[in-house]
């Protein structure tokens, strides 16, 4: 058996021990830099300014006429979940045992408060079927079974549903809807 030609002067577990004392000394050398550029809590290691400088942006305002008051608005294209065109101050956050918007939406009292009743596909829940081996979707619907209550995935308004702002400029793009459908009731 011969020799190697040439012998590393140290062995493989000590410079993976050399290169781990090295990396954690300049792993605590960065942290110490950076935790002393923020005494104030306002200059951030990855910023040129201090966070000041973003305060004295415009805010998106809101529309504060309140519901039943606002006219509604025109979905973006077919099948969009609509906007909602009220104040939603005191309304959020939208808790698991509490959502504002059911007390005017809800079927039961959405006639009464003329607000336009959540439709009956938040009151079905998913039924979910395992794909077949060698598709892309490990799980998918089967059908959908109809339940008494609102939908655990639906109960969420804000996740779909958005007030808009009335002085943001939105940016041009080129999409085009074929059919760009009229408020529910209208």
């Amino acid at each position: 058996m011969s020799k190697p030609l040439l012998e590393p002067p140290v062995s493989r577990k000590t410079l993976a021990s050399l290169l781990l004392v090295i990396l954690a000394a300049c792993s605590t050398q960065t942290q110490n830099t950076w935790a002393g550029d923020a005494e104030d809590g306002l200059e951030v290691w990855f910023r040129d300014g201090d966070l000041d400088a973003v305060t004295n942006q415009h805010l998106a305002t809101f529309n504060e006429e309140l519901p039943g008051e606002a006219d509604e608005l025109l979905q973006a294209f077919p099948g969009a979940p609509p906007v909602i065109p009220h104040t939603v101050d005191g309304m959020l956050p939208i808790l698991g045992d509490e959502n504002s918007c059911m007390d005017c939406h809800s079927p039961e009292n959405a006639e009464e408060e003329e607000a336009v009743p959540v439709p009956e596909s938040h009151f079905e829940d998913a039924v979910m079927v395992k794909g077949d081996p060698g598709e892309a979707q490990v799980w998918k619907v089967k059908t959908y079974r109809k339940g008494d209550a609102m939908s655990g995935s639906r109960w969420n308004c804000t996740l779909c549903h958005a007030p808009q702002a009335l002085n943001v400029d939105s940016p041009s793009n080129s999409f085009a809807a074929p059919i760009r459908s009229k408020p529910p009731g209208k």
